[in-house]
């Protein structure tokens, strides 16, 4: 819905146009098409400025999943507005003639420009299959999302090669794909502008979980409590490290120099953790996230490793007249590895409660026992850290007993407010979009203008620019052969001089001007294609 109204100032103002170079049907489409087209890549650089994992940028979405979801909805849309961008052009010629359709489906026909527009969207669409159907961190994914780093340059050619318009609009769409590639650049650099640090002293909990001490290496990381960074650790002698970022939280607390972080071995990158020796360098990103806890008596629950960000919020938390209940929830008691840190932080502090609890995932089971535990919890706040799954449970249960969501806080709020953010961004962009695809001077190739040489589609160029007079041909005083001689020809010493080789009037020179739709590339200019010797009337005797 968010969506569809983001529309409405695009509609309008196209109907608000006026579109005397496109009066029929084709032309239309062929605006509309490249509106799409254009729109496309304003999605694709949003998709590509999203990439940038900043502190920053995980505010401005209120969390990396908004950020990573947000990236997802703009690369996807991208997809589909330069699928619907080559769908409308080819409909628009179809109109002309099968020929003319064909033309545009045969890349190995077309000049460089188009053939690099249809590499892009073919890179573009195997890209958004992979983030579709595999797993995000699998590593034939993160191969595949390279792809779209050519693809992003071809399109950005494509465009600069179709339009010549310099106006306000084009640079700051260029300035927008500029600043996509930069920050593909520096995604692809990223280890130039990580904190660096040294692995000091390794803790194994047990043969799953692992608490990694650090200390920096340079400039030193600065934290909240319930952060966490991403970390790569680096292959040395008795470690073969897969040297990829991943996500790890941190337990200490920000006034401590040396960082800790809990690793709990899941996939190949995480196993190899376990067998972390003192004296790795690693390289950080972050940090990000943050938990907030609410006012007055609250109910935290964290989930497994999710337990991890409440420690030092718990540890820093001196509001002794505020009670907290702390459900520590894991599938069975060897799991609680974190529960003496808990009850460490709890010692002497008589208004904080810790229940471990075992249960195999059940929101309905958890919430009895919370009921039991807490009779007050409808009173109470809470705050939710763990797996995704468990916190949307969770949330939905609570809501259902009638807990205020402005009283449930967890990590990952915020997502709807994000989402608006960027459709509005996208939204304002869209009207300036269809005004550059209406003021944009497209460069057509001699080929596709030798196409429209009917009635039914009649190009001529005169002076390199292409205008497309078809609806002009019933309006001609003389013969509309006259025109129908030169349509997808060259018509420039015919236009200039007429009938007794006198130039037109300015009046007929105006009214030209009105079915502009482009120009001929420069290169072909001189093409044989187009003969320049004949001669022809547009407006009479004028």
């Amino acid at each position: 819905m968010l969506f569809v109204i983001a529309q409405l100032p695009s509609v309008l103002f196209m109907f608000q146009q006026n579109i005397q170079s496109v009066l029929e049907i084709s032309g239309i489409l062929r605006l509309f098409a490249l509106w799409l087209g254009i729109s496309g890549l304003t999605c694709l650089a949003f998709s590509a400025l999203l990439t940038f994992r900043h502190p920053l940028a995980e505010r401005l979405t209120f969390g990396l999943d908004n950020l990573y979801r947000l990236h997802h909805f703009a690369g996807i849309w991208a997809v589909v507005f330069i699928l619907g961008h080559v769908f409308f052009l080819v409909l628009s010629n179809y109109i002309v003639s099968k020929e003319a359709a064909l033309y545009l489906l045969r890349p190995w026909n077309h000049p460089r420009e188009l053939i690099l527009g249809w590499l892009s969207l073919f890179l573009l669409s195997v890209v958004s299959i992979a983030a579709s159907k595999l797993d995000r961190g699998h590593r034939l994914w993160r191969y595949l999302h390279f792809l779209s780093v050519p693809a992003y340059i071809f399109a950005f050619y494509h465009f600069y090669s179709y339009t010549t318009a310099l106006g306000g609009l084009r640079i700051a769409l260029s300035t927008l794909l500029a600043l996509g590639f930069i920050v593909s650049l520096m995604r692809a650099f990223k280890y130039i502008f990580a904190y660096r640090y040294l692995v000091e002293g390794v803790k194994h909990l047990d043969h799953r979980h692992t608490v990694i001490s650090l200390t920096p290496v340079g400039k030193r990381l600065r934290h909240r409590p319930g952060q966490y960074v991403f970390a790569a650790f680096h292959t040395a002698q008795g470690y073969q490290a897969c040297n990829e970022f991943h996500p790890f939280t941190i337990t200490s607390l920000p006034k401590n120099r040396e960082l800790e972080l809990i690793v709990k071995a899941k996939g190949d990158c995480t196993c190899r953790l376990q067998k972390v020796v003192s004296g790795i360098h690693a390289h950080l990103e972050g940090p990000f996230g943050g938990l907030e806890p609410g006012a007055g008596s609250q109910i935290w629950i964290g989930g497994g490793i999710g337990v991890g960000p409440l420690i030092p919020l718990l540890e820093t938390k001196t509001n002794d007249n505020c009670p907290i209940d702390l459900y520590y929830v894991a599938r069975n008691e060897d799991e609680h590895v974190l529960l003496p840190r808990l009850y460490d932080a709890a010692t002497n502090r008589k208004h904080i409660a810790i229940y471990p609890v075992s249960i195999e995932g059940d929101a309905t089971e958890l919430m009895s026992i919370i009921e039991e535990k807490t009779p007050d919890f409808a009173k109470r706040s809470f705050l939710l850290s763990g797996p995704p799954q468990m916190i949307l449970d969770l949330q939905r249960l609570l809501t259902s007993l009638g807990i205020s969501p402005k009283k449930i806080k967890h990590e990952s709020c915020g997502l709807f407010v994000a989402s608006c953010i960027f459709l509005l961004a996208w939204a304002c962009f869209c009207p300036g979009s269809i005004a550059l695809a209406q003021e944009t001077e497209v460069v057509f190739d001699s080929i596709e203008v030798a196409i429209h040489n009917s009635d039914k589609s009649c190009w001529l160029v005169i002076d390199n620019k292409v205008y497309d007079v078809t609806p002009y041909i019933p309006k001609h005083p003389a013969s509309p052969k006259t025109i129908l001689d030169y349509c997808g020809k060259e018509a420039t010493v015919a236009f200039h001089t007429k009938d007794n080789g006198r130039p037109h009037s300015q009046k007929a020179v105006k009214s030209l001007s009105r079915y502009l739709i482009g120009r001929l590339k420069a290169l072909e200019s001189g093409s044989s294609l187009y003969p320049r010797h004949a001669r022809f009337s547009t407006v009479g005797n004028e």
